[in-house]
């Protein structure tokens, strides 16, 4: 799964230029900013956070402890 989901939450630059134009962009539109930085919190909260992986966790201590 990738984290980053371009333009959504963030950017993927390959290329110096890229990464100069994507946050020069960030820096005059702070509603951009803040729409990218929810939708990043979101998704982190939703798939990697401990309360959303608690079932994945759970599974890995029985198995750990189950002989």
């Amino acid at each position: 799964t990738e984290i980053v989901d371009h333009d959504v939450n963030g950017f993927v630059c390959n290329e110096p230029g890229e990464w100069e134009s994507c946050l020069s962009r960030l820096m005059i539109d702070r509603a951009e900013l803040a729409r990218l930085s929810e939708n990043a919190r979101k998704k982190v909260l939703e798939r990697y956070s401990v309360a959303s992986n608690s079932r994945n966790f759970l599974s890995l201590f029985e198995k750990a402890v189950t002989p």
